[in-house]
């Protein structure tokens, strides 16, 4: 049976330990980390990759809302809290499930298979996307644009607007999206965000030099320390370091 990697997260240690109990009655959740704040999820998601985060969201130091707001591509989130009011910003920032505590197992079960039903569906959609598609469609003030993964440099935000850069010849694209729609939609083992208004193709990166990353084309961008973290950790794997 496939087993999803899940964190738990709350500050009161008698939910923690109610969170975590009932989550080993499930039998498709593996828990492979329990953490007492938000900063702590962070600090393992930055090294992990996980399936599910079941978190309080009034935690000391960083809330479960601000820590979902500071990950890129998040896992699926489960926020459950005693404050009932937090639930319209939650499902703003596209929470799976909104649990309001005491925690009772039935509910829990059920946010836990609404989250299964979701990461099925999406595992089969980028399957087919990943084993078809090197290409996608933009929609400019002329009409539909093909373009090429590969042939795409980077992304700049304009507001409501993207310009999409290619290495053909440094030709753009302006597209009728803001980057955060262009940026879930596009595969996140090739575009990454870097900044608040830059994503670049990964496959197109050449260095990183004083706070800015240069693309091909000597093209130069600057790099937030918000998405540093998440740049670095994608390209540890690919850095060669001295062995004994």
């Amino acid at each position: 049976m496939e087993k999803y990697k899940c964190i738990i997260a709350d500050d009161n240690l008698i939910d923690l330990d109610t969170l975590k109990f009932y989550l080993k009655k499930i039998e498709k959740i593996e828990i492979v980390a329990t953490c007492k704040t938000s900063l702590e999820v962070f600090q393992i998601l930055v090294k992990q990759k996980v399936d599910v985060v079941f978190s309080d969201i009034d935690m000391p130091g960083l809330s479960g809302i601000d820590l979902l707001k500071s990950i890129k591509n998040p896992p699926v989130f489960v926020f459950i809290t005693s404050f009932a009011d937090y639930a319209v910003e939650s499902f703003n920032l596209d929470v799976i499930d909104f649990i309001v505590k005491p925690l009772a197992f039935d509910r829990l079960l059920k946010a836990a298979n609404k989250t299964f039903e979701y990461l099925e569906i999406k595992k089969v959609v980028s399957k087919k996307i990943k084993s078809k598609d090197e290409y996608f469609f933009i929609k400019d003030a002329h009409g539909l644009t093909k373009l090429n993964y590969q042939d795409v440099l980077n992304i700049e935000s304009y507001g409501d607007f993207s310009k999409v850069y290619t290495i053909k010849g440094d030709k753009s694209h302006l597209v009728l999206a803001n980057l955060k729609s262009i940026e879930q939609q596009l595969p996140d083992d090739t575009f990454i965000r870097i900044h608040r208004q830059h994503i670049i193709n990964i496959n197109h990166l050449v260095g990183i030099k004083n706070g800015d990353v240069t693309l091909v084309q000597d093209k130069i961008i600057p790099l937030s320390t918000t998405f540093k973290q998440n740049l670095e950790a994608i390209l540890n794997h690919k850095i060669i370091t001295r062995t004994t």
